[in-house]
């Protein structure tokens, strides 16, 4: 059976990671933002990022270069709301 290259491994774990914390963010920002938002409006903002964010993905080639937008974007979504 052949291995991958270990280069492979660390990407996937990167995005893995990612996933990860982005995950835990929403889990912890959730409660506060049904506390001062409608159910309908934070379900449109999250339906028009997750477009955006699905729309640059096809821009971007390697993993870190991936993450850092994503990074920003969260903070900027932060303000949005």
């Amino acid at each position: 059976m052949k291995r991958p290259p270990q280069g492979d491994l660390s990407a996937i774990g990167t995005i893995l990671g990612v996933a990860f914390v982005a995950a835990f963010l929403i889990l912890g920002v959730l409660p506060f933002l049904v506390r001062k938002l409608s159910e309908a409006r934070i379900l449109t903002n999250s339906v028009f990022i997750a477009a955006l964010a699905f729309t640059l993905l096809p821009l971007f080639v390697n993993p870190y270069s991936l993450a850092a937008p994503a990074r920003h974007s969260s903070r900027a979504s932060a303000c949005w709301w």
